[in-house]
């Protein structure tokens, strides 16, 4: 028995140091569309993105977030260079870039830095990538993929990438980045509805999804279409059950997945062996 527990402590600090080796800073959540929710029927005043930290408090300064033009004979145009000079995220990781003032529903996170500054134009929806890069040289129109293949074929205007997703409407010839700018990085597949938003679930996984308009309000809650949404891998999900909540999260932690039953009985049998170990050491 105290054989197995020395070995189960190793396994558990491998996995705290492969956590801790994994980028410090992430995308944390997208939000492009809104649909017909708000002043104007428009998206003004309704878009955002997130940041990550895995510690609190951490500088953002020499990071700029880019969105990245993939449809079609665009694709690889940079149309957003949003530099993230004199920011940090808040004592929860949290930093969160949204385009207007209004109460959101729920309210964000009390510790989160929260910065409010238009997106002029507004995050255009459709094929984008999303990446959060440092030390950014180039310029908003800049073609990183000149002849629209989806490959980057021009010097890249970083130092380094630190985190890079992209999701596709159902456009043939539509293009995604994230996985060649950055190992890891995450390209979804063609989707066959233009994601509103783009959710990293506290479990790892990304998942895109659409607003449910219909039962939706500004400045929110804004839930998530249950027939709307995919795993980055393209398996559908349903959000109402799949999520622990079923709702956009600006500024606050975002969902997790439900733990499946067979999972629920591992983690109860963990937290038994663990006690059980504690007591057996008491003893």
């Amino acid at each position: 028995m105290k054989n197995f527990m020395i070995v189960l402590l190793l396994v558990f600090s491998f996995m705290l140091m492969a956590n801790h080796s994994q980028a410090a800073l992430l995308i944390n959540e997208i939000e492009v569309n809104t649909e017909n929710d708000g002043p104007n029927s428009s998206d003004s005043g309704k878009e955002f993105f997130e940041i990550l930290s895995d510690l609190g408090s951490e500088s953002l300064s020499g990071l700029t977030f880019l969105v990245i033009e993939g449809d079609g004979g665009g694709s690889g145009t940079i149309d957003k260079a949003l530099s993230l000079d004199g920011f940090s995220t808040g004592t929860n990781g949290l930093f969160l870039w949204r385009d207007d003032s209004a109460v959101l529903l729920p309210a964000p996170d009390a510790a989160t830095v929260i910065n409010v500054a238009d997106f002029d134009p507004d995050l255009e929806n459709g094929s984008n990538t999303f990446a959060l890069v440092r030390g950014f040289t180039g310029l908003e129109g800049d073609d990183l993929d000149t002849d629209d293949d989806g490959t980057i074929d021009v010097a890249l205007p970083w130092s380094s990438v630190l985190d890079a997703v992209s999701a596709k409407d159902s456009g043939s010839s539509d293009n995604g980045y994230a996985a060649a700018m950055l190992a890891g990085g995450i390209d979804f597949p063609n989707i066959s509805f233009a994601a509103d938003s783009l959710i990293r679930l506290t479990t790892g996984q990304w998942i895109a999804a659409d607003i449910d308009e219909a039962n939706s309000d500004y400045p929110g809650p804004y839930p998530l279409d249950d027939t709307q949404a995919i795993f980055s891998d393209g398996t559908a999900l349903v959000p109402s059950t799949a999520l622990t909540f079923n709702t956009l999260s600006p500024g606050s932690a975002n969902p997790a997945l439900v733990p499946e039953p067979a999972s629920l009985v591992l983690m109860c049998l963990s937290g038994l062996l663990a006690v059980a170990g504690l007591r057996r050491r008491q003893s």
